[in-house]
């Protein structure tokens, strides 16, 4: 707070302080106090790691932090300004580098390696901070090596990485290894190239040989076509062959020579024997493995193959010489088994039918195959025409065959229409058959094409037609229809009057005819001036019934007068009716009295009123 001639100020504001004047009075002074605020800043500042310890409006920092320094403002009053300061650190990096020992002296970021060790550049960070960066160097030294190689004369010009040699010598190819240079050196020695002899020879089948080689300089190894490995091999072919041999000597090329023994085979023969039937021949031909010999048949033949009938299962050998090796025989058997019969029968049926046709075959255990594929000795077919069936019945190589027929009759067909009549009417069945030229048989016994007929009721008649041997079936129905009755009523009527006439079947369902007026309905209402006959026909299922007549008898109608009167009150009237027409009856509707005369005393006009009836 402000003090001032004792007077407080809290704040901004007017005061006025009584004071005494030099003179002894009373004195009156104001003060108008204006207040300045206290100024406030806030900066963020960012600096590098190695500006630590960092100065600032008499302010340490020695890392980021936040501080408020109290400073005096242009107006002479205290100001507050704080500083946000972030420090950014200082970078490092370690790099591992492998170069070949070639490429010293190595240069890096300023730094330059003589040798492989480590080193720390200074650089400046992206933030424009220093960045420390270390490379840790190894250095690959030089890799050298030396080989001792033999080869052969015939190896030359020969090629090592890289190299060319014409002769004998030592050569160094600089390689790589491991991204590196690296120096090997070759020293060559060239030997002469060695000679390979085997000598091939002549064996006869089944016998035992050895194959020895012979080579101008030994120490390399041997590989036959066989798999052997040593120089020489004992074999024993079965026919004719070559063999080869490898030898290799360390420095020079493989080199290859072959041998053939040759087999002389001895001789083989085979016969194969054969089965006939009875009656046939068969030739039998040797089967040799080296043709040029000779032969000799049991039979007394010189020839590679014989034929021969024989009329019973028979053997036959033969023998077979070639060159000076051994002989060969072998033999051959001819089975004659007999040839089977077989034996059917013709069949005949109607189109449509199923024949069995049976065999019958001699010896029996034989296989049966017919043209149609059955493998059975009795087969079912159903041929839409004549047909020829062939059958081979075979047994134990041997075969025969047989043709039977299959002779297909049409069956024949009969049409007949239904017919429909009416009770007690006769009607003609007629027939309609395919082919022509059989014969009939009805349910009734006739034997004619067509029947005439009269049933009572509706009946089926049955009709079989018979043609070579083949039948066919038809039923007819003859349908009754009965005749339906009416039953009618006569009526009378007044003159002026109309009447409805009805008709009443005994079977509902049909339809009507009036006459006169052409109605076809049940019931129709008629007028007629006179008596009147009306006749009606029902119709129902084609049949109609007998005319019904309704006569409609037309009366005259009667025509009544009665005579007004006039009394005196208290007095009586006779009030007299007469009609046109005598003989009906009266009726007066204001007392009921039924004569042609009354008598009344009203008390007042009254009107009477009377009805007349006659017919």
């Amino acid at each position: 707070p402000y003090v001032w001639n004792g007077l407080t100020f809290n704040a901004a504001g007017s005061q006025t302080a009584t004071l005494t004047s030099i003179a002894g009075c009373d004195s009156l002074e104001t003060l108008n106090l204006s207040v300045t605020p206290t100024a406030t800043s806030t900066t963020n500042q960012t600096i590098c790691q190695t500006a630590l310890p960092y100065l600032w409006n008499g302010l340490t920092f020695n890392a980021a932090s936040s501080q408020t320094a109290t400073l005096t403002s242009s107006a002479g009053c205290d100001s507050l300004a704080t500083l946000n300061l972030t420090v950014t650190p200082t970078a490092t990096s370690s790099t591992n580098q492998t170069i070949c020992q070639t490429a010293l002296p190595y240069t890096w970021n300023g730094l330059t390696f003589n040798a492989a060790g480590s080193q720390t550049a200074t650089l400046t960070s992206v933030a424009g901070c220093d960045s420390l960066a270390t490379l840790n160097l190894t250095v690959t030294s030089t890799a050298t090596s030396v080989t001792n190689q033999t080869v052969c004369q015939s190896a030359l010009p020969y090629v090592w990485n890289g190299l060319t040699f014409n002769a004998a010598g030592s050569q160094t190819a600089t390689l790589k290894f491991a991204g590196c240079d690296s120096l090997a050196t070759l020293n060559l020695t060239i030997i002469n190239n060695p000679i390979l002899s085997i000598s091939s020879l002549t064996i006869c089948s089944g016998e035992t040989t050895t194959l020895n080689s012979t080579v101008s300089q030994q120490g390399g190894s041997y590989n036959w076509s066989t798999g052997a490995t040593s120089n020489s091999i004992i074999i024993s072919p079965t026919t004719t062959t070559n063999y080869t041999l490898t030898y290799t000597l360390t420095g020079c090329n493989p080199i290859n020579t072959s041998a053939t023994i040759t087999v002389n085979p001895a001789p083989i023969i085979s016969v194969q024997s054969a089965t006939i039937c009875s009656g046939q021949n068969n030739t039998l031909t040797t089967i040799v493995n080296q043709s040029g010999g000779t032969y000799s048949w049991s039979t007394g033949a010189t020839t590679a193959s014989i034929s021969v009938s024989p009329t019973i299962t028979t053997n036959y050998s033969v023998s077979y010489t070639l060159g000076n090796c051994s002989i060969a025989s072998a033999s051959a058997t001819v089975t004659v088994n007999p040839t089977p019969s077989i034996t059917s029968n013709p069949q005949t049926i109607c189109s449509g039918n199923t024949a069995n046709i049976t065999t019958t075959s001699s010896p029996l255990g034989g296989t049966y195959i017919w043209g149609n594929g059955q493998t059975t000795s009795t087969i079912n077919v159903t041929p839409t025409s004549t047909t020829t069936y062939q059958v081979t019945y075979s047994l134990n190589g041997c075969s025969n065959n047989i043709s039977t027929i299959v002779t297909v009759n049409p069956t024949p067909t009969v049409v007949i229409t239904n017919q429909t009549i009416c009770s007690g009417q006769s009607v003609t069945l007629t027939s309609a058959t395919s082919p022509t030229g059989g014969t009939y048989l009805w349910s009734n016994g006739a034997t004619t094409s067509s029947l005439v007929v009269n049933p009572l009721t509706t009946t089926n008649f049955n009709l079989l037609y018979s043609l070579n041997g083949c039948t066919a079936n038809s039923t007819v129905i003859v349908t009754v229809n009965p005749i339906p009755t009416l039953t009618v009523a006569n009526s009378t009527i007044c003159s002026g009057e109309s009447e409805t006439l009805s008709a009443t079947p005994n079977l509902t369902g049909g339809t009507y005819l009036w006459s006169p007026g052409g109605q076809t309905t049940a019931t129709i209402n008629v007028n007629p001036t006179q008596t009147t006959t009306y006749n009606v026909v029902y119709s129902l299922n084609n049949c109609s019934s007998s005319p019904s007549n309704i006569t409609l008898t037309v009366n005259p109608m009667p025509s009544v007068n009665v005579t007004s009167s006039t009394i005196c009150n208290g007095a009586t009237a006779t009030l007299n009716a007469t009609t046109s027409i005598a003989g009906g009856t009266w009726n007066w509707l204001s007392n009921g009295q039924q004569t042609a005369s009354i008598s009344v005393s009203p008390n007042q006009t009254t009107n009477y009123v009377v009805e007349y009836t006659v017919n």
